[in-house]
């Protein structure tokens, strides 16, 4: 059962992760301005193929996001939205940790109401490697 949520957690959050690229694909190549078919161009690649990946009609592999991050002078990690969790102190960041208590939050209501119990009775824990 505890599969079940967690592929339902991955499901949503890749969701949400293809969302991103793709919006990320657009502001990064805009802050360079560049066309579409430049960026294309540059990561040995058709037009259509950046298109699509732009437009969020499909999610680029990555090798290919490697290819597109080096055209758009930028890194595969920031075209994905990822941003490093902990300082170089080794403290987590205050905005992911918040972040991280409402995620844990919101799995712990959710597996509650699913299985009947209250909610002081589930337990979440939240690994970070």
């Amino acid at each position: 059962m505890v599969t079940c949520y967690k592929g339902f957690i991955t499901d949503n959050y890749l969701r949400k992760r293809e969302m991103a690229v793709s919006d990320q694909l657009r502001e990064r190549r805009l802050e360079r301005k560049m066309t579409q078919q430049q960026v294309a161009k540059a990561a040995s690649m058709n037009m259509t193929q950046y298109n699509g990946y732009e437009r969020g009609r499909s999610v680029p592999s990555p090798s290919t996001l490697a290819r597109i991050a080096t055209a758009l002078q930028t890194t595969p990690e920031e075209l994905l939205g990822r941003v490093s969790a902990v300082s170089a102190n080794g403290e987590i960041h205050e905005t992911v940790g918040a972040h991280l208590q409402h995620l844990r939050n919101q799995f712990r209501s959710q597996i509650a109401a699913e299985l009947g119990l209250p909610t002081d009775e589930i337990s979440v824990r939240i690994e970070i490697h």
